[in-house]
């Protein structure tokens, strides 16, 4: 999946995601949220989480977020913490929407939706997963292969943290797509989208602006690790879901060097070719690059595998009471010395191909800690609300051979080598202190 890249520090991929062709004008009317929402969303959270709290924690997180929600609007709720609760989340929340009632009394329907949309935001918060969460109306996109979405956009990805004066910095590139053809390079900052300053923006109201029908265009204004700012006006094209994912050399005589672009589902075959023919022309050690790479569960397995003997676990699907071993399945696997280098903006599934290796003694990770907000290695459910917004319910993580899970947490590199530039400095050339690091490792002259 093409997702967070949802989490608070994630690689996102400025996508537009539109409906398809055939679909007439949106007819569903918004409602204001009621209760009966909210208590579906939790129950799923019950059913289906793989690591679901008790209702009560789930009720009492609520009540903290409405009580302050009405602290907001100058009421008092604090009476809600003096309900008793009977452990079953149904008679709970109703317990909970009559006091509510009585506190609300005279305000508008609007003003309980608010109340109720703020206390199950914090419900689904309190779980602290990256996955579980509450999205204001209109700011989540749901994935191409959960609702048949169409895809396309201009092709680059960000990181969601703001620098010190509030740009975003653009992390890597989809080759020939718009931003990359027209001159937008890693490191640059996004200063402003259609005219609307970066620094005003909340990370969703930036996807709202970027998205819009293929073909039309936006403009960006964009600065220059020189410090030049240029105005740039991008077309939205489609965007392949399989991207090239890779380019690879030889570095020195005997070491090959992959970078990994996109971990798409097909990326293993051209890796497979390219690490053949550079070992046809003397690689004897490989490089592998994972740093600022997004990808998907799928191409991760499909490239652990290149590495691998038939049979060995690759990782595992956690479900609710369930486990899923994932084994590799090619029986003819690269031996090669490999050094894998990763960063704070190696996504999950790029951990995942780091982690599994390195479980399996097939790797060193070189660079720096993969960031814990960026773990997106697990598998979610999206339901949309009568008002418009959407609930996710992460209901199964992955766990790599060792038993690290990578859904909480981010993953530590063997040999750490900080580098103050994650995004100009990842070239794979002279000056990557990462890089050289590896080189050095694989024993180049």
């Amino acid at each position: 999946m093409l997702s967070r890249l949802e989490a608070a520090l994630a690689l996102i991929l400025l996508l537009v995601w539109l409906a398809p062709a055939s679909a007439g004008p949106e007819t569903t009317s918004r409602q204001p949220l009621q209760m009966a929402d909210v208590l579906a969303t939790l129950l799923r959270v019950q059913d289906e989480h793989p690591s679901p709290p008790r209702s009560a924690f789930l009720v009492r997180s609520g009540m903290r977020g409405a009580v302050r929600e009405m602290e907001r609007m100058g009421l008092v709720g604090n009476r809600l913490f003096s309900l008793e609760l009977s452990g079953d989340l149904a008679s709970d929340m109703e317990a909970v929407e009559t006091l509510l009632d009585e506190l609300l009394a005279g305000r508008s329907e609007a003003d309980k939706a608010r109340v109720l949309w703020a206390g199950l935001a914090e419900a689904l918060a309190s779980l602290e997963d990256p996955g579980t969460r509450l999205h204001p109306p209109g700011s989540y996109s749901a994935t191409l292969e959960e609702l048949g979405y169409s895809l396309g956009g201009v092709g680059f990805f960000v990181d969601e943290k703001k620098d010190e004066e509030g740009r975003l910095v653009i992390v890597e590139l989809f080759e020939g797509f718009p931003a990359e053809r027209q001159g937008i390079r890693r490191g640059d900052r996004l200063v402003a989208v259609a005219g609307h300053p970066t620094v005003d923006l909340d990370f969703n109201e930036l996807i709202d602006i970027i998205r819009g029908p293929v073909g039309t265009r936006i403009e960006l204004t964009v600065q220059g690790k020189d410090g030049t700012v240029r105005q740039q006006t991008l077309t939205r094209e489609w965007l392949n879901p399989n991207p090239k994912g890779s380019e690879a050399r030889l570095v020195q005589p005997g070491i090959a060097y992959i970078k990994v672009k996109y971990l798409g589902h097909r990326v293993h075959h051209d890796v497979r070719r390219q690490i053949e023919d550079l070992q046809a022309r003397g690689g004897r050690g490989l490089i592998l690059d994972l740093r600022n790479c997004p990808g998907v569960p799928a191409g991760a397995i499909g490239l652990t595998d290149l590495f691998l003997p038939a049979g060995r676990e690759v990782m595992a699907e956690v479900t609710r009471g369930d486990e899923t071993l994932l084994k590799t399945t090619d029986p003819a696997a690269l031996d090669l010395p490999t050094v894998v280098l990763v960063n704070r903006y190696s996504s999950g599934a790029a951990a995942l191909v780091a982690g599994a290796l390195r479980d399996h003694g097939r790797a060193v990770l070189v660079g720096e800690d993969t960031d814990p907000e960026e773990m997106q290695a697990f598998e979610k459910v999206a339901e949309e609300l009568r008002d418009g917004s959407t609930a996710t319910v992460t209901v199964s993580y992955y766990r790599l051979p060792l038993g690290k899970r990578l859904w909480r947490g981010g993953l530590r590199a063997d040999l750490e080598v900080p580098m103050e530039d994650p995004t100009g400095q990842a070239t794979g050339e002279s000056g990557d202190p990462q890089f050289e690091r590896a080189l050095d490792l694989l024993g180049a002259p």
